[in-house]
């Protein structure tokens, strides 16, 4: 688990997130020219398309619950779905290293130095407020606030002197109303350097968003504090509209999806949509809408009410996070080259923030049967995730499959990995 990388990065041996919000090791890369469609789903609150093949599975969330649906199989509003992270990793410390330097008549020499930091509430706000505000290089960290952003300023430099036992300085901007918070030390400019120098490369070591959901309450709601904003107004225009969300802004990508899985963690649903801005960098707002406005007002300590009516089509269903496709584009290919991976135990991964099978019927095992034992269609009856499951009884075996014309209906279940005739 190092973050967020194309498919094309991603090696055997690395973990990767699952359909069930676990993480799961690589266990084989693929890599074959497709000839036929591609189809790309952008769904709503996603910022990034998923391209696939058109035999790809992709689980859908339906009224029936949750199932696996061919990329041909799906339409416009269709639920698309992403799992909310079910593993926890508890540290007492964190360790880091920072090196010094010791000049010795015409040269020098450094030596390093291991540092380990309990794991406390002023720990992860310094980081929250550093993912918001933060600048660093080798000598020096800085948080650039406002001037009138007093309750901010002294809780930076209280947790600065407790966390880390040093002073902060106060460089006030004389031509604006920005305040500068600077902290002279190579040790703690070490520590805040894993979390990227400037805006655009802030984000977090993989591992620290599975931190406990007290650390991430901690960082998220400090985040906000430095870069967030709730807007609550009322506008009336033909008819009464009520502009009512909490929204933080960041030029870094991973950093809002990383944001975007730690509120889901918490129980709250967030979208992450762009905005360009003429000679400015892109922009990625994560943004929470009813019905997730109360507990996110809860979270950042700020008094919020949902609005009466929810129009967010993204919310949490069946323990995923479900959100409708609004746009599907078509691209017919020739002998283009894909990629898939093989998961251990799941057969399934994230893609563009979407759950996928990690099966593409590529028919390679028809090919590698000698005795036409094996062919491929485009139904699938009694499937599963692991050889065990695949044990069935004769009674079992003796129910008839459901069929709607000339497809086969079967009963899924994604949590077990198995199928059944209902």
């Amino acid at each position: 688990m190092t973050g967020i990388k194309p498919i094309s990065e991603v090696q055997v041996g690395d973990s990767v997130l699952t359909h069930t919000g676990k993480f799961r090791r690589v266990t084989k890369l693929f890599n074959r020219k497709y000839t036929g469609k591609l189809y790309k789903f952008q769904t709503l609150g996603n910022f990034e398309p998923l391209t696939t093949t058109e035999d790809h599975p992709i689980l859908v969330s339906e009224r029936a619950g949750l199932t696996w649906r061919f990329a041909n199989e799906i339409s416009y509003r269709t639920y698309l779905t992403r799992p909310i992270i079910q593993e926890e990793l508890r540290q007492e410390e964190i360790q880091f290293s920072y090196e010094l330097y010791h000049p010795t008549g015409k040269g020098g020499s450094f030596t390093s130095e291991l540092v380990s930091l309990r794991s406390t509430p002023e720990l992860m706000r310094l980081v929250g407020y550093y993912l918001a505000e933060g600048a660093s290089d080798r000598y020096r960290v800085s948080f650039d606030i406002h001037k009138k952003e007093q309750t901010l300023k002294q809780d930076i430099m209280v947790s600065a002197k407790k966390v880390f036992g040093v002073d902060v300085s106060e460089k006030p901007d004389p031509d604006s109303n920005g305040l500068k918070l600077c902290i002279d030390s190579v040790r703690v400019a070490s520590f805040f350097s894993q979390f990227g120098h400037h805006c655009d490369t802030k984000q977090l070591p993989w591992w620290m968003v599975l931190l406990p959901k007290e650390d991430i309450t901690e960082i998220v709601r400090a985040e906000f504090w430095g870069d967030g904003h709730y807007s609550n107004k009322r506008y009336r225009y033909v008819k009464a509209m009520h502009s009512n969300y909490f929204t933080t802004r960041t030029t870094s990508k991973v950093l809002a999806l990383e944001m975007q899985y730690m509120l889901g963690r918490l129980g709250i649903v967030a979208s992450v949509s762009t905005h360009k801005q003429k000679g400015r960098k892109l922009c990625f707002s994560v943004t929470v809408h009813t019905p997730y406005v109360e507990a996110m007002g809860q979270l950042v300590g700020v008094v919020a009410k949902n609005s009466e009516v929810s129009h967010s089509y993204i919310h949490l269903k069946d323990g995923m996070i479900v959100s409708p496709v609004v746009k599907i584009e078509t691209q017919d290919v020739k002998d283009f080259l894909v990629q898939n991976l093989e998961i251990d135990g799941d057969n399934s991964y994230i893609a563009a923030n979407i759950s996928v099978h990690n099966c593409v019927f590529c028919g390679l095992c028809v090919d590698a049967c000698p005795f036409d034992a094996l062919f491929m269609t485009n139904d699938f009856e009694l499937s599963t995730y692991d050889k065990p499951s695949l044990k069935y009884s004769p009674d079992q075996l003796a129910i008839p499959p459901k069929t709607e014309g000339f497809t086969f209906k079967v009963k899924i279940d994604p949590e077990k990995g198995t199928t059944t005739h209902g």
